[in-house]
């Protein structure tokens, strides 16, 4: 029998089961990654933060998107709302004030806030004040607010020379000029407002700058509300010009003590009650960009560090003082793990109705729940998350349902933990 007429039926076959392979494996892929229900949301960091209403509407701060993004989880209903609002990095987070029923969305690039009416979804930027002159105008302003005992949103600069006032009552802005700041004008100063338990201090978080900002929201007319408290040396260097020292940070809910979350600093930062500051040594290797916000449990007061370019969960103890590292993502040993992403992994987290914390995937390929009660990880649904970077970041949870925002995914993210149902929602 000639060679060819024997070859040609394995050929035949070995064709039809790459056919069979390639069909399979769409098959596995529509299984895995469920279709997007409604129209997909295009286009890169689209949204940055925003805020949850106390009927259980969020309301997402617009980035690179043109109008501010509308999610009732009760409907499942999704949608924009608002003017059209053109340029990048428009606006970044945002603070929901109950009083005036409003949310309000903190500027980057743009000089002035959005405000939301959170009834009819009507929008205004609220631009009649007087700006500080500032070297860096018209990038990364103001990062992060919160709301004061007198009912008035602060927002520490980042490039801007002062601290944002926004009065939600009289929808008045003001720029209130910081006191005794030896770094003003600096670039990249704050990153985060973190406000007492009374509300009468919200903290700044030194991002470049080499002191705390202080802002004394009921202080009396003629004493300033802004002021700074010096950073103590940790005997190698000074912070002044060093970008990324911490990100963001909580207070304790046992204490009342600030602490910050260590970006590129080998220490944790903690503010107490009498303004005394101290450093707290992480152990371990020392990275860049490593955890990046964070979350308390509410049974304990323990915190918990989210890695962002960490691999590992910043455990900190406010009573104390002890820090430690647990729960390693990746092993050294598998090759596998070395072609997954393995940088800006997550920013923040939300707690379960279960007790657990759930970390909102940036560029991680899947949400990682960490379990207070006995210091464990687990990554959930990885596989069925899509590829890319900057997916989503900020979420919350309604009942036993996780929301996570979309900031250059195309959908959000909608994942039961009860039942483990993952769907991904686009304009309704």
């Amino acid at each position: 029998m000639p060679y060819e007429l024997v070859q040609q039926p394995q050929k035949v076959t070995i064709f039809l089961l790459l056919r069979i392979g390639i069909i399979l494996s769409c098959m596995v892929q529509s299984l895995v990654l469920p279709k997007i229900e409604g129209q997909a949301l295009l286009g890169k960091h689209k949204w940055l933060g925003g805020a949850l209403t106390k009927d259980n509407i969020f309301f997402a701060s617009p980035s690179h998107a043109n109008y501010v993004l509308r999610v009732d989880p009760k409907a499942n209903n999704v949608s924009l709302v608002g003017t059209s609002y053109e340029g990048k990095y428009k606006w970044l987070r945002a603070v929901y004030n109950e009083a005036t029923d409003s949310v309000w969305s903190i500027p980057c690039f743009k000089d002035s806030p959005l405000r939301i009416n959170v009834q009819n979804g009507n929008t205004k930027v609220i631009s009649s004040y007087k700006k500080l002159e500032s070297s860096y105008q018209n990038s990364w302003q103001w990062h992060g607010g919160a709301i004061g005992d007198d009912g008035k949103i602060y927002a520490p600069p980042a490039n801007a020379r002062g601290v944002l006032c926004i009065d939600p009552a009289t929808s008045t802005v003001e720029e209130l000029p910081i006191f005794n700041a030896s770094n003003a004008g600096q670039k990249n100063q704050f990153y985060g407002a973190i406000a007492a338990l009374d509300r009468r201090t919200i903290w700044g978080v030194p991002f470049a700058s080499e002191s705390i900002l202080k802002i004394q929201c009921s202080s009396a007319s003629f004493l300033p509300k802004c002021t700074t408290l010096q950073i103590p040396s940790d005997g190698t260097r000074n912070f002044l010009g060093y970008e990324h020292n911490w990100h963001g940070g909580l207070v304790c809910h046992r204490t009342g003590a600030v602490f910050c979350f260590p970006a590129n600093a080998d220490t944790v930062l903690r503010i107490g009650t009498n303004d005394e500051i101290s450093l707290l040594k992480v152990p371990g290797p020392r990275g860049r960009y490593q955890w990046a916000g964070g979350v308390q449990c509410p049974a304990s007061g323990i915190i918990y560090g989210v890695p962002s370019d960490a691999i590992d969960v910043l455990k900190i103890n406010p009573f104390n003082l002890s820090v430690s590292r647990f729960g390693a993502l990746f092993s050294s040993s598998d090759s596998r793990d070395k072609k997954r992403p393995r940088k800006n992994l997550f920013q923040n987290a939300v707690t379960g109705p279960d007790g657990n914390f759930y970390c909102i995937p940036c560029d991680a390929d899947f949400i990682l729940r960490i379990n207070p009660k006995f210091d464990t990880t687990e990554q959930l649904l990885q596989g069925l998350l899509p590829p890319g970077k900057d997916k989503w970041q900020g979420g919350f949870f309604y009942n036993s349902i996780l929301w996570a925002i979309p900031e250059s995914a195309d959908a959000l993210l909608r994942y039961d933990i009860s039942s483990n149902n993952l769907r991904y929602l686009g304009l309704s």
